[in-house]
């Protein structure tokens, strides 16, 4: 009988729930787990976003370079469109290799229709042969289901260069040039 007494007193002590942390322990331990968010700041004057379409752009082109940076691939991945989606898997894309971001600076926004954006962003690579600074990357953005989408060749490498024979890529915000950044991380 004693057994299962102590038994019961063991079970109730490890089921009671810690107790919630104060926000700046929470800071402090997610700092120490590696886990630390930090909000981004986005100065929308400076880009001349004075719509709403215009601060949902930066926003995920933010949000992109920012995940870029921590290496949040999965989330990345949701910040592509779905033609990207749709011939890349996201087993397929997380198991690519990818450069480390040191840096980000998203330099500016042109809007080219209600649904069509190009955002000009330069960043830094973390690469053993070398430590590139300031990269440039030049991306088309979609508005796509209320939701602003990069658009990324999906049969490009990372280079910009699609293979001979590869199945062409329908490009949903054509520019002048008719080409867009391939620079996907």
């Amino acid at each position: 009988m004693w057994r299962i007494l102590i038994l019961c007193c063991a079970f109730s002590v490890f089921a009671q729930e810690a107790p919630a942390l104060d926000p700046e322990m929470q800071k402090l331990m997610e700092k120490v787990e590696g886990k630390e968010t930090k909000q981004v700041e986005i100065d929308f004057q400076k880009y001349q976003a004075d719509s709403d379409a215009k601060k949902a752009a930066l926003t995920n082109a933010f949000s992109y370079w920012d995940n870029c940076q921590k290496g949040d691939w999965a989330a990345v991945y949701e910040l592509f469109w779905s033609g990207f989606r749709e011939a890349t898997p996201m087993e397929s894309y997380l198991s690519q290799e990818k450069s480390k971001i040191t840096n980000y600076e998203v330099a500016s926004l042109e809007m080219l229709s209600d649904e069509c954006a190009v955002i000009t962003a330069y960043y830094g690579v973390q690469n053993p042969m070398m430590d590139l600074k300031k990269i440039r990357s030049k991306q088309s953005w979609h508005l796509e289901n209320g939701s602003w989408k990069l658009v990324a060749d999906p049969y490009a490498n990372p280079m910009g260069i699609t293979p001979p024979g590869t199945k062409k890529f329908e490009n949903p915000c054509k520019t002048e040039s008719g080409k867009i950044s391939s620079n996907k991380m």
